[in-house]
């Protein structure tokens, strides 16, 4: 191997500096090229398996892939050395929440709060698990410390409304929307949240506005068409309910209710082949199977009858 000095001469004069791959690993990260950060932290765990900021980054790395048992054991590892450490005990509840562990993931979010009494995104996280959990009100003391520390914590004033929502509070629930409508006026899930406690108010006709602000923020999936379509129907709006329950079945031509709702209202609309094709995607269906043949049979008579009909007036005409 070259001595120091002549790896100095070579080098222009410039002793060679040490690599440090923890360092180097470690900017890797910050500057997201998560494939050298692996590589350069497993290298700097090689040297000292105990490098908690290796184990701790190699975990966060993992959770942002979804890998959650690889990041819950090198956090396992680095909580060994490190009992202290609010981050990693709130990593812990990121992988255990990842796992489907809730109790595991509450217990870690808990002691992350307790050694940092200030971690709002912990607070959050903890309210979200304990709601899981049915612990409502213990749920509604974490949202609320993550807003007393964060005014401005969107996340934690909407799944505030949301329990709020199941404790039947509706006007606190409300409040909360409100405010998170100031603070960010185009996050669309307070629009959804919005329309079903107006549902649930009785409400159709604002449920309908609060619905379709969310459609336009971008949140229109098969399940708010759905509801569109079942209050345009309850409000007499058959034609928005026809578009509705359409866009349903584009998006998601399994959903066998919107098929249903179609073809009925074709049919009594009397558009048999929009009918007949909307039946046809039932038959197969365990739940409306009967009802899409006994509507198949039904437009199969009328299509008879006006061909039937129609022969007729052409063979007087030839007699004529």
């Amino acid at each position: 191997m070259l001595s120091k000095y002549l790896k100095t001469i070579l080098n222009g004069g410039v002793p060679e500096t040490p690599s440090d791959p923890l360092a180097e690993g470690l900017a890797a990260y910050e500057a997201g090229d998560h494939a050298q950060a692996m590589e350069k932290l497993l290298i700097a765990l090689e040297a000292d398996p105990y490098q908690v900021d290796a184990l701790g980054t190699l975990a966060r790395i993992h959770l942002e892939r979804g890998e959650n048992a690889e990041a819950l054991a090198h956090l396992q590892t680095a909580i060994q050395f490190d009992a202290y450490n609010p981050q990693l005990y709130y990593s812990l509840g990121e992988a255990s929440f990842g796992l489907n562990d809730l109790f595991a993931a509450e217990r870690h979010y808990a002691r992350s709060t307790e050694l940092n009494p200030d971690f709002t995104d912990a607070f959050i996280r903890q309210g979200m698990v304990l709601s899981e959990l049915g612990r409502r009100e213990d749920a509604i003391k974490a949202f609320e410390r993550a807003i007393f520390l964060d005014r401005a914590a969107v996340v934690a004033r909407y799944h505030l409304a949301q329990v709020c929502l199941q404790l039947e509070d509706y006007r606190r629930a409300l409040t909360q929307l409100h405010m998170v409508k100031e603070l960010h006026p185009t996050y669309a899930p307070v629009y959804l949240l919005q329309g079903d406690i107006q549902q649930r108010l009785g409400d159709a006709r604002q449920a309908v506005v609060e619905y379709e602000k969310a459609v336009e923020l971008g949140a229109g999936d098969a399940d708010v068409f759905w509801q569109l379509g079942e209050l345009h129907l309850g409000l007499q709006n058959r034609d928005k309910a026809l578009k509705a329950f359409q866009q349903v079945v584009d998006i998601d031509p399994g959903h066998f209710p919107a098929q249903m709702q179609l073809a009925r209202m074709h049919e009594e609309a009397k558009r048999l082949l929009q009918a007949q094709q909307a039946y046809e995607a039932l038959v197969a269906s365990e739940e409306y199977g009967e009802l899409a043949r006994e509507g198949l049979a039904r437009i199969s008579a009328v299509l008879a009858e006006i061909a039937a009909s129609m022969s007729g007036g052409a063979d007087e005409a030839a007699g004529a």
